[in-house]
């Protein structure tokens, strides 16, 4: 209570979780922020909670497309950084986990354009980069497909002659041109969806 109070008192309008929390830890500070009146960003997997245990919280929206990747027994110890294998992806398992964020109303903030960007920088075999790029595109056709209310986010910042610039532009344009969303549903994931 004490946390949420002081997030409320300093401005905040949500809190974010990020790693290393356990699924009835979640829950409880899910909970806890719905009942202050406070949305609750998470990562898809925050260890050693997995993706359901994310999306069962009912937190308001999960970030990072990379996370639908990792298979749910994932230690994060013990397996290090998975997200960046593609050949654990398993459809059945993404619809599943897709169908409980469209009837929780989840918002989806995929970061897709960071993502590709990590690809080009953390996976020194091209061939497996690829296969990498493949299978986040797959998961983001599929989230658009099913109606998923996708939210543009940068999550990253690139310098130019202004200083830094956040790449939101870059992130929409991803959308269209890799996962095939409509002109339309890519501005409104910047707008709309951002706002709600």
């Amino acid at each position: 209570n004490q946390l949420m109070q002081e997030s409320i008192e300093l401005g905040s309008t949500g809190i974010k979780i990020y790693t290393h929390i356990s699924p009835d830890l979640i829950n409880q500070i899910t909970r806890k922020a719905h009942e202050h009146g406070l949305k609750v960003w998470a990562h898809g997997v925050v260890s050693p909670s997995c993706l359901e245990d994310v999306v069962n919280a009912g937190v308001n929206s999960i970030s990072h497309v990379s996370f639908f990747l990792v298979p749910d027994n994932w230690n994060l110890k013990q397996h290090g950084s998975l997200a960046f294998d593609s050949t654990q992806i398993k459809p059945d398992r993404l619809n599943r986990i897709f169908e409980t964020m469209k009837k929780r109303n989840t918002f989806f903030d995929p970061t897709l354009f960071l993502a590709m960007r990590m690809a080009n920088l953390r996976i020194v075999d091209s061939l497996k980069a690829k296969q990498y790029k493949q299978a986040i595109i797959f998961v983001m056709k599929e989230a658009y497909r099913q109606g998923l209310k996708i939210v543009a986010g940068s999550d990253i910042f690139l310098e130019d002659s202004d200083g830094y610039v956040p790449i939101i532009h870059h992130e929409l344009e991803a959308y269209v041109n890799y996962v095939e969303m409509s002109n339309y549903d890519a501005i409104r994931s910047a707008t709309i969806y951002g706002a709600e």
